[in-house]
């Protein structure tokens, strides 16, 4: 954290927004919220840009996803139990 971050007021700012990794939509839409809010308000404090940051990333990584970790780990699952039945390529020969 750089020294410009104030640790009292970043942890405070991390406290009230419990920040971690999303895993719903309801989840992505409270931290979407929080980030507008902080859009809102104009000009950031360094701790304020340290969250703003922060939850960008969160939230940028949850809507990249095309599928939702669920699926994916129900995926792996399916997998786990029955193989891979995809078919493997030939090699030229």
């Amino acid at each position: 954290m750089s020294t410009a971050t104030s640790r009292p007021e970043y942890a405070d700012l991390l406290a009230r927004a419990l920040p971690s990794v999303i895993h719903s939509d309801k989840e992505n839409e409270r931290y979407l919220a929080i980030r507008e809010e902080l859009d809102q308000k104009g000009e950031l404090s360094p701790a304020e840009q340290r969250l703003a940051e922060l939850l960008t990333l969160l939230i940028e990584d949850f809507e990249g996803q095309g599928v939702r970790p669920q699926t994916r780990q129900a995926n792996r699952d399916i997998e786990r139990t029955h193989g891979s039945e995809q078919p493997k390529a030939e090699r030229p020969g």
